[in-house]
């Protein structure tokens, strides 16, 4: 098993993963039952299972770090890795050789470091946070008095007020290695890649425009959607990209492909665009490893950052001014005066993902992002300027860092007279978030919009999204999301894909605006309304014929209802509320069976 790898190093020396006369680390693997605790958790038994094996194993990650050697690390998480099935050999391997040096690094370099942070950090949505210091922390800025918020979100008759088209493109994803007629059923954690082998049977063959299954984007179907906007919109004002360009193959990444990736996606940018201005976020797939962001002064090659900071700062150069360079290189996030009154503040919300292990090392608001946003909408606020905040990871999504979305939603609520929207990319569903005031609970304050994704992985259609907004008060009047059906397309793959405006937001849902207000207001219907709550599930999986196939049950319209007013990670309020109204108006009054 594993015999005759080539080393981390890449040298040719071949390495066994497990070491035969190394009694110690037999020992260590047999010991604290953690055979048996990684037997349990392979069957995902309960949450508290998950916490315990993961409080065993960095207990061992940590003993390994001091004690033993990187090659004997290697070792140890190859053999967990693969004889516990987590993945194949070539995909343990690989992930394991991407992410070693990070891991050695953390664990030599991280004062304190215990278990309870690890697991409190990496597995904070099974409830695995401890009462550990190191989690609380707090953005120290004086915010100053808080002006009344008087925003109109209708449409204002302002002379010379015009309505701006604003798209947006969301988490690509497109794959290098995608070839149609290939294996969509690898077993691996994306298919239909050129090195995983023929199909089964023509079932299991990959589509020429995607697939619905785990697989990424061609390029040709980049390149559509990249037509299909500039054709099918005569004006484009703005152009919002907000994150992953690079494809699933977490395995496989390195520095060069990725660099590849995107700037191939940038040029194809420019010369579909040369006019328009485009100003893209980070998602956690353009890092290599994968969801890792070192915080900027760690130097180290083998584990910085720093090489995808710079090239950032290089290629957008194309779309933004000098003076943004100085905050790109400091942690990947920028501000924009577009024009007299409407500011975009760009973050790197990755800063605040659990799955971004630099966390472990150093979590007090990385490379000092919030505080930094805090301070730049403060300057907005006494410049009345209107701001739209770019981001990947919503802050309310699960693996979010609870403390980073608990601080951004105090700064949302501090600035709510000020952001007249947030857009973000990340879950590839088309939904969006209500925020609400952190001292009225019943209030709604903000709203973000969701783009959804190119790519179709897994179980989607392929889309983007375009916004009308009014120059005059820079509120979003209305939304349209683009889909092509993926069975359609590929039914013919020599013809091109057909794409359809699959709701204009107003017009589906009869709302009056697209305030937090109004949206509001939407939500408490469906909290009622059966028919309702399950357009907007259809619309979430944008009208994929196998997430259909599938059904959302009622705990399904349930999740997907209560997600919308989850700003903020681990805040059950406003969920609760929902709950109980539909409790109230009866379970049978809200029938959540499919008709």
């Amino acid at each position: 098993m594993l015999q005759n790898m080539s080393t981390p190093e890449g040298g040719e020396e071949p390495a066994k993963v497990i070491p035969q006369q190394n009694l110690n680390f037999q020992k260590l693997l047999a010991g604290n039952y953690i055979l048996d605790i990684l037997s349990l958790l392979k069957h995902k038994i309960n949450d508290r299972t998950i916490c315990n094996a993961c409080l065993l194993l960095s207990g061992v990650l940590i003993q390994y770090g001091k004690n033993y050697t990187p090659q004997d690390l290697r070792e140890l998480l190859c053999t967990i890795c693969v004889d516990f099935q987590i993945q194949n050999e070539e995909v343990c391997v690989g992930l394991i050789d991407i992410y070693l040096d990070t891991v050695i690094y953390i664990l030599s370099n991280t004062k304190g470091l215990t278990s309870s942070r690890i697991c409190g950090i990496i597995f904070q949505e099974y409830g695995c946070s401890q009462d550990d210091e190191n989690l609380e922390w707090t953005v120290d800025v004086d915010f100053g008095s808080k002006p009344k918020s008087n925003r109109n979100y209708n449409r204002i008759d302002v002379k010379n007020a015009e309505v701006l088209t604003i798209i947006q493109i969301t988490d690509i994803h497109y794959d290098p290695m995608y070839m149609p007629n290939g294996n969509a059923e690898c077993g691996e954690p994306m298919c239909c890649r050129r090195t995983q082998g023929k199909p089964g049977n023509p079932d299991t063959a990959a589509g020429y425009w995607g697939d619905y299954r785990s697989c990424d984007i061609p390029w040709q179907a980049v390149q559509n959607t990249l037509h299909q906007i500039k054709g099918n919109h005569e004006k484009i004002d703005y152009i919002y990209m907000t994150g992953d360009i690079v494809d699933h193959g977490i395995w496989d990444t390195s520095i060069k492909k990725n660099t590849e990736s995107i700037k191939n996606l940038l040029t194809v940018l420019k010369t579909e665009f040369p006019n328009t201005p485009v100003y893209p976020v980070l998602g956690n797939h353009e890092s290599s490893p994968v969801n890792l962001f070192a915080p900027h002064n760690i130097d180290n090659k083998k584990v910085s950052t720093n090489w995808l900071y710079e090239l950032s700062a290089e290629l957008w150069t194309y779309w933004l001014p000098p003076e943004t360079k100085e905050t790109i290189l400091q942690g990947g996030f920028y501000t924009v005066l577009v024009r007299p009154g409407f500011r975009i503040i760009a973050l790197n919300s990755n800063l605040g993902y659990t799955a971004n292990w630099w966390l472990i090392y150093d979590l007090k608001d990385q490379d000092g992002q919030l505080k930094w946003l805090a301070e730049t909408l403060l300057q907005a606020e006494k410049n009345s300027e209107k701001v739209h905040i770019l981001s990947h990871m919503p802050s309310g999504y699960n693996t979010c860092l609870k403390t980073w979305s608990r601080e951004f939603h105090k700064i949302i609520h501090r600035f709510e007279a000020t952001i007249t929207a947030q857009f973000n990319g990340h879950t590839h569903n088309d939904h969006f978030y209500i925020y609400y005031a952190t001292d009225e609970p019943t209030r709604a304050n903000n709203i973000a919009f969701n783009g959804g994704s190119v790519t179709p992985f897994s179980d989607l259609n392929p889309n983007y999204k375009s916004y009308k907004m009014d120059s005059a008060t820079y509120n979003i009047l209305d939304s349209e999301t683009w889909i092509y059906n993926l069975t359609k397309a590929n039914m013919n793959g020599n013809a091109t894909p057909t794409w359809v405006k699959m709701y204009s937001f107003k017009e589906a849902y009869g709302v009056e605006s697209l305030s937090p207000t109004s949206l509001d207001k939407l939500l408490q219907n469906m909290a009622t309304n059966r028919s309702l709550l399950e357009q907007y599930s259809r619309y979430y999986v944008k009208e994929a014929d196998t997430a259909l196939a599938k059904g959302c049950d009622r705990e399904c319209l349930k999740k997907n209802l209560c997600e919308i007013v989850t700003a903020q990670m681990g805040e059950p309020t406003q969920c609760n509320i929902l709950l109980k109204k539909i409790q109230t108006a009866g379970e049978n009054n809200f029938n959540l069976v499919r008709s």
